[in-house]
């Protein structure tokens, strides 16, 4: 099963992710650069989106998007007394490409003339 976002009943779901655990982080050296050194080490293949779900908030309200280091910042900001958060990757969206059909003719555009205004 792929991971993915969906409504169910109006509420925000994510099913069939994994769980990794990624431990002794420090605030102070944490940016989206980080987070890319770790995707490296875990074999996850780059670009990668990055969102979280702020505590205490579900993922109607609550996912924010890690775009930049100040998005990080207010996450590092946002973090409960249990000091865990819980972060969601979200792989780009690939252009699907039709296959183009050599076997239609081209037809040349011929523009038709103008039309003869009213008066």
């Amino acid at each position: 099963m792929v991971d993915v976002f969906f409504t169910k009943d109006g509420n925000t779901v994510y099913e069939g992710g994994n769980v990794d655990y990624i431990d002794n982080c420090y605030a102070s050296y944490f940016s989206t650069f980080t987070l890319d050194r770790v995707m490296n080490v875990m074999k996850i293949p780059l670009p990668m989106g990055y969102s979280y779900k702020r505590s205490r908030l579900n993922l109607n309200h609550g996912l924010m998007r890690l775009a930049t280091d100040q998005h990080v910042a207010e996450m590092l900001e946002d973090i409960g007394p249990t000091r865990t958060v819980d972060m969601y990757l979200i792989p780009p969206v690939l252009p699907h490409y039709l296959p183009w059909d050599y076997s239609i003719p081209i037809e040349q555009h011929v523009p038709e003339p103008e039309s003869k205004k009213r008066k």
